[in-house]
């Protein structure tokens, strides 16, 4: 989808409405991704992104006993890690990005917002520890809205 003809025409000509709120975007930036490791079921209502540095490759069985203490905790239904692909067409951000390294992408998904900021700090914590994450571990966390129809 990022490679295709569409996708390469709306981020050369964005739409009036995209080209307007994109200034509005802080601190923002775009690391399509191949998933390292993907744990526990969709189930959620909020999600946190947290996005880090390393100064090697991780591998699948290195990540996924640290990713599952957290899918064991409350409040957490879904993790997935992402290597960012340097090679990726579109890298789209606002701000400058250290290159070095490897940069990864952890999607935390629960039910409850409040949970999930709860959790961040020690989750980004586990990151350095864990991963010897370098530089900050940077995260948000997201109310996800949906509707269900038929």
């Amino acid at each position: 989808v990022l490679g295709g003809p569409d996708y390469t025409r709306l981020v050369r000509r964005p739409s009036d409405w995209s080209a307007r709120m994109r200034p509005s975007f802080r601190a923002f930036s775009r690391h399509p991704c191949r998933t390292l490791a993907e744990l526990g079921t969709g189930l959620s209502g909020a999600i946190a992104t947290f996005r880090f540095r390393t100064p090697y490759e991780l591998d699948e069985t290195q990540a996924e006993p640290v990713l599952q203490l957290f899918l064991e905790s409350a409040g957490i239904t879904r993790l997935r890690l992402g290597h960012a692909d340097p090679s990726a067409r579109f890298p789209i951000a606002n701000e400058a990005s250290d290159t070095s390294g490897h940069t990864y992408v952890l999607l935390a998904e629960g039910m409850e917002r409040r949970a999930l900021e709860q959790k961040g700090p020690r989750i980004a914590e586990a990151m350095c520890r864990d991963f010897e994450a370098v530089g900050e571990v940077r995260w948000e966390s997201y109310l996800l809205a949906f509707a269900l129809g038929r």
